[in-house]
């Protein structure tokens, strides 16, 4: 498309008009525009004086002198626009006949500014990119670009591929200590010369695992802290949630070392058995215990260090993020629904329910377990190892089996589970 334009007052452009500062305001820009022609005053493209038509200076590399009048070989339906934004002072709409990408070109093209640019975006329904500054020392910049950008070198590419790598291997160790045949156990003598076998929360130095999860702390901690020391802002830096998973994911490690190192130097100063109660031996090793796993449960934060490198994840957790009203009514009334169904087969009204309980429960609801799993299940999930689920522990058992479990089928079942139940709470079967 062509656009040609003309000042209605000839006047050589090189040479200054005697009376220009005075005529300038009453003066006439028209144009002819494949055909239509356009006309403003002056005045009205001065009010933006750094853009392409406002500036005199910019706009006079457009005039042809042969013609007396200035040459645009742009795009003709978007300088309906473009000419509403001067006349409008400052409204910028994009025809529905102009696509995007080409109405773009023409906001730069006539230097409309970044601020019109980021109102076009914003109106569009682009999502306005944070400003993220980079350091002013020269070596704090690079680090910072080869640490929190992959995209800025080759060299941060392999970081990035190193940092994923790592955190992969964290999250396989994790799962693998899991496994029964990689778990640790401790034999204890009794009193009746009985023995006691209970598994072992607490690594060895020498354990396979532990050493790989000591290689994966060490560079988890050296990444986290040079990115601390290159960043610009410190503050925002320790309130960003990707930065506060990286230390939560590191924690547990410490913690743990500091309990094998506990545990290493009080087994010199060992408390005989005898002169502990056994309601005292049971109770400090439930506390022990119960500490254990959930300082090996926030672990599993590792695996959101990789939506630092997955545009996916990232999509993920905002979705979590702008549905986090409805997934809170959601655990609201799954919270009321497990309390319902603990209150019905809790027939004694003694706060716990029993093994037998649980087997009944699961096997009306459909699931096959066997006793043997039913036993393991129930001792993970029973940290005051008294045999009985209370309801915080009978919350922990359901959901190792309502995340499988279709919600409509597993309301139906508990609405045929709780009919064999009088209000009372007295098995009626």
């Amino acid at each position: 498309m062509i656009e040609y334009f003309s000042l209605s007052r000839p006047h050589p452009p090189n040479l200054p008009h005697p009376c220009w500062s005075h005529r300038t305001a009453m003066a006439l820009l028209s144009g002819l525009v494949s055909g239509l022609r356009f006309e403003t005053q002056l005045r009205t493209l001065h009010q933006f004086p750094e853009t392409l038509l406002g500036d005199p200076s910019r706009r006079i590399r457009y005039f042809d002198p042969l013609r007396n009048e200035y040459f645009f070989d742009r795009n003709r339906p978007s300088f309906d626009a473009i000419l509403y934004y001067y006349q409008s002072g400052g409204r910028l709409r994009r025809p529905v006949n102009v696509p995007l990408d080409v109405f773009a070109e023409e906001i730069k093209f006539y230097e409309l500014g970044e601020v019109a640019i980021n109102k076009f975006r914003e109106d569009e329904g682009f999502i306005k990119e944070e400003e993220r500054p980079l350091p002013d020392n020269e070596f704090q910049r690079k680090v910072w670009l080869l640490f929190e950008y992959p995209e800025s070198s080759q060299n941060a590419r392999v970081v990035a591929i190193i940092s994923v790598f790592v955190i992969l291997l964290s999250i396989v160790i994790f799962c693998l200590e899991t496994l029964p045949e990689f778990k640790h156990y401790k034999v204890f003598n009794t009193t009746n010369n009985g023995t006691v076998v209970e598994e072992d929360e607490v690594p060895e130095v020498t354990d396979p695992f532990f050493l790989i999860e000591t290689i994966c702390i060490i560079w988890f901690s050296f990444e986290l802290l040079v990115r601390f020391f290159a960043s610009p802002l410190k503050g925002a830096f320790m309130k960003d949630i990707m930065n506060i998973i990286d230390i939560v994911a590191i924690i547990p490690y410490f913690i743990t070392l500091a309990t094998v190192v506990a545990e290493e130097e009080t087994e010199e100063y060992v408390i005989p058995a005898e002169s502990l109660s056994p309601h005292e031996k049971g109770s400090n090793q439930a506390m022990s215990l119960a500490i254990l796993r959930v300082i090996r449960l926030v672990r599993v934060f590792r695996i959101f260090k990789l939506s630092r490198h997955s545009k996916g994840l990232q999509i993920l957790g905002r979705t979590l993020k702008a549905s986090m009203r409805e997934l809170g009514l959601l655990i609201f009334f799954l919270f009321i629904g497990l309390r319902k169904a603990f209150d019905a087969f809790d027939t004694d009204k003694k706060g716990a329910i029993n093994v037998e309980t649980i087997s009944t429960i699961l096997r009306m609801m459909g699931v096959k377990v066997s006793e043997k799993n039913l036993q393991e299940i129930i001792a993970e999930v029973d940290e005051d190892g008294s045999g009985e689920l209370e309801f915080e522990e009978f919350c922990a058992l359901a959901a190792k089996f309502l995340i499988e479990e279709d919600e409509e089928s597993l309301k139906a079942e508990l609405k045929e589970a709780f009919r064999i139940y009088d209000k009372q709470g007295e098995w009626k079967g």
